[in-house]
């Protein structure tokens, strides 16, 4: 004759299902939040690499901007718009700027920097300015001229 304790344990040789379903249901809720998570941060990941892609491409403009042959610029100034990789326009100019002095004596040969850059396909717009001087330019520009 077999022991009632025996049967027991017999009978009990699997999980029940509803012990199945329970770990099923944590093991969903984990995977869900994982798969957020990840989600979550490739999206920062990708926003922060395109700040840092737009960054570079302002510098770069910027320097090229600075770099310029003064023999290329008229005291009018100079201004550029091109496409970058087919989602950026730079757009730059370099305009006579008048800067004066601490005795408000107004100081020729200056020119603003500007450097813009418009993401095509959202119509963000980013831009950085800067200042160059243009000794070969200083006495062609007139005191009254130019200016923002």
């Amino acid at each position: 004759m077999r022991n009632p304790e025996s049967r027991a344990v017999e009978r009990r040789r699997g999980y029940m299902l509803l012990e199945a379903m329970f770990a099923l249901a944590i093991f969903v809720i984990a995977v869900t939040s994982m798969v957020k998570a990840l989600n979550g941060m490739a999206r920062n990941f990708q926003d922060g690499a395109g700040e840092v892609e737009v960054a570079q491409l302002m510098d770069s403009a910027m320097a090229e901007a600075l770099a310029l042959p003064s023999d290329w610029m008229t005291e009018d100034g100079w201004e550029a718009q091109r496409e970058f990789d087919g989602r950026f326009t730079v757009n730059t100019a370099i305009l006579p700027t008048e800067v004066s002095n601490d005795e408000g004596n107004v100081l020729t040969g200056f020119f603003g920097v500007r450097v813009e850059v418009v993401e095509i396909e959202t119509g963000e717009r980013w831009s950085v300015e800067s200042l160059r001087y243009i000794p070969e330019l200083a006495s062609a520009v007139t005191s009254g001229g130019g200016g923002r």
